[in-house]
């Protein structure tokens, strides 16, 4: 009976020891607060740009939550003048990471109009792979497969602010 209580004591060590490991190890932005980013640039292969690659500028805007959470609330396409055919969509996107230089930008999704402004490309809702820099401040992503026959060649952001990254 005694040695059955320790092997059940050493179990539930065993067990919270896990948790509080996977905790610890679970990496995320800091400080909390806002964060932006005014030279930001996509390049996307669309049905719209009959797969050709588009590149357009992006300003971006979003908040850290307490648990190291980025969230991007707001994206604005700058640009040339078929930029102004390009929507994102499906905001916010949230920012998980996985380790302190990579991660997974959830719900990434954007509508292209055609030239004729008679159909639109849906591209994604896409969870896509990223990587972050902390040196730099930037967080990418690069060819990744989008939902919609589309395909996501770049994306680049450079936060403001002294965001880095924590285990």
């Amino acid at each position: 009976m005694q040695s059955l209580r320790k092997t059940a004591l050493l179990g539930s060590m065993i067990v919270a020891l896990g948790v509080v490991s996977s905790a610890v190890c679970a990496a995320g932005f800091s400080p909390p607060g806002p964060f932006s980013s005014t030279n930001a640039s996509v390049v996307l292969k669309s049905p719209a740009t009959f797969q050709g690659a588009m590149t357009c500028g992006l300003s971006l805007s979003g908040t850290i939550d307490a648990n190291g959470v980025a969230t991007i609330n707001s994206v604005i396409p700058a640009g040339n003048a078929l930029c102004a055919l390009f929507k994102p969509v499906d905001l916010p996107w949230t920012v998980n990471l996985s380790s302190t230089s990579q991660g997974v930008i959830n719900n990434v999704g954007f509508t292209m109009r055609n030239l004729w402004g008679t159909d639109t490309t849906h591209c994604g809702p896409t969870n896509v792979v990223a990587s972050w820099d902390n040196a730099s401040h930037v967080l990418s992503s690069v060819n990744q497969a989008m939902a919609g026959n589309c395909t996501l060649v770049s994306l680049n952001a450079t936060l403001t602010g002294s965001i880095t990254t924590n285990p």
